[in-house]
């Protein structure tokens, strides 16, 4: 298997949806290891908002899809 070094900023990732959870650490890097085959990289990341009556926070989701040999 590879791995791969990912960098962001406080986000939470997994390999797809249902994948175990991994938040980046305090540098900004997380490290995630695809398996055979198609894989689905999802991060999110979530900001509280304040002095907002429409929302308590705000959300970016981005998923990549790649296949790992």
């Amino acid at each position: 298997m590879v791995k791969r070094l990912i960098t962001c900023s406080i986000i939470r990732l997994s390999l797809g949806e249902k994948g175990a959870a991994v938040i980046t650490a305090a540098d900004g890097t997380a490290t995630i290891t695809p398996a055979a085959g198609p894989n689905q990289l999802l991060a999110i990341r979530r900001v509280p908002v304040a002095n907002d009556p429409r929302t308590t926070s705000m959300s970016w989701e981005y998923l990549l899809a790649f296949a790992a040999h």
